[in-house]
């Protein structure tokens, strides 16, 4: 599972939409889209931005067998 496809899941565990997402980053909804696409290359504050939201540790984010639902 590539780091967008788990992005993607944990976002709709939460039950939130892209436009949730999109305001929680600070982004576009467009933009944020591309990121679920895979058509962003993430850098490493933003990963870090996304782990916090999901309330998880970065690794866990990019080790998918390590994910923790909070």
């Amino acid at each position: 599972m590539n780091i967008n496809e788990k992005i993607r899941m944990l976002r709709e565990l939460n039950h939130w939409s892209q436009e949730e997402m999109a305001e929680r980053l600070g982004m576009s909804h467009n933009g944020y889209a591309k990121i679920e696409r895979g058509e962003t290359r993430l850098n490493l504050p933003r990963l870090e931005q996304i782990a916090e939201i999901f309330e998880t540790d970065l690794m866990d984010l990019m080790q998918p067998e390590n994910l923790h639902y909070n």
